[in-house]
C-alpha cells in the first residue's frame, strides 16, 4: 500500500492535480456520496442495522482497491484515455476519503456503544485540540 501511495505520488504533479481537480472533487464526491447514501439505505432497511452502524457499511461500500483498478487501466492501456483519467480522479478521490473514514470510525464506534454521541464528540475536541 505504501508503495502503491508513492508511485501515484510520483506520477501525480500539483499541475496535473490541478488540472484533475475539478473531477477528483466533483465526480469522485458524487461517487463516494450516492454510493454512501444508496449502502447506508439498504443497511438500515433491509438489514436492520442502527445508523453508526450503516454509516460504516456504507463508508466501505464506497471505496475500491485501487490498486486493482490501476494495473486493469494500464493492462489494457486505457490510463490516458478520458475515461481513464476520470476513474483515477474517482480513485484519489476515495484514497483521499479513506483518511476521513477511519477517523470517523472509533467515534461511531464509542457512539453507538455508549447510547449516545456525547463521547464520541469529546472525542474529536480532543483530537482537534491536540
Amino acid at each position: 500500500v505504501i508503495f502503491l501511495l508513492f508511485n501515484i505520488g510520483l506520477e501525480l504533479s500539483f499541475e496535473r492535480l490541478q488540472a484533475m481537480q475539478k473531477y477528483v472533487f466533483g465526480l469522485g464526491f458524487s461517487q463516494v456520496a450516492v454510493t454512501m447514501l444508496i449502502a447506508v439505505w439498504l443497511g438500515v432497511s433491509a438489514l436492520g442495522l442502527n445508523g453508526p452502524g450503516a454509516v460504516i457499511l456504507g463508508a466501505a461500500m464506497a471505496l475500491s482497491s485501487t490498486a486493482v483498478a490501476l494495473q486493469v487501466l494500464q493492462d489494457r492501456g486505457e490510463a490516458s484515455s478520458r475515461h481513464g483519467r476520470a476513474t483515477f480522479s474517482v480513485l484519489l478521490f476515495q484514497d483521499l476519503a479513506v483518511v476521513v473514514f477511519l477517523m470517523l470510525t472509533p467515534l461511531l464506534a464509542q457512539s453507538q456503544s455508549s447510547g449516545g454521541s456525547v463521547g464520541g464528540q469529546e472525542q474529536l475536541k480532543m483530537f482537534l485540540m491536540s
